[in-house]
């Protein structure tokens, strides 16, 4: 009987170790197709934002061409739509106890789209209200 019970929890307990490296590998393969989007997104916002830095002088809004900043809000969204549930997915998988070797790239990664995020809201609503740039550099 006793040899019965250890067997039954050993079983049990690789199973639930299957089962969380199941989980991490799950979350692993979502942040890696997100961190693929992230980078292409933010690609596309930061390529906008040369185009208007090479005729405007970065600080005053009221210069960008409309089409200019329409193309920039869209592609700020388009950012700011999948950096967030990365970000999300980030701190999940940090809590989750996955990749504990890795923690400290995990910390910098998610420091790093934390201030992407804070900075990409910033212009997005400077954007939208037509607030001197200057007010989130």
């Amino acid at each position: 009987m006793k040899r019965e019970l250890m067997v039954l929890v050993a079983v049990f307990c690789s199973q639930t170790a299957f089962a969380e490296d199941s989980l991490c590998l799950s979350k692993y393969k979502v942040l890696s197709d997100q961190f693929y989007a992230y980078n292409e997104k933010s690609a596309v916002s930061n390529a906008i934002m040369d185009r208007i830095a090479a005729y405007t002088d970065g600080v005053d809004l009221e210069g960008i061409h409309p089409s200019d900043a329409k193309a920039w809000r869209a592609a700020i969204e388009e950012f700011v739509a999948i950096g967030q549930p990365m970000l999300q997915n980030l701190l999940e998988y940090r809590a989750m106890g996955c990749s504990p070797d890795q923690l400290m790239q995990m910390n910098h990664q998610i420091s790093k789209n934390t201030e992407d995020l804070k900075l990409a809201r910033a212009r997005l609503n400077a954007l939208i209200n037509g607030l001197p740039a200057s007010t989130f550099q």
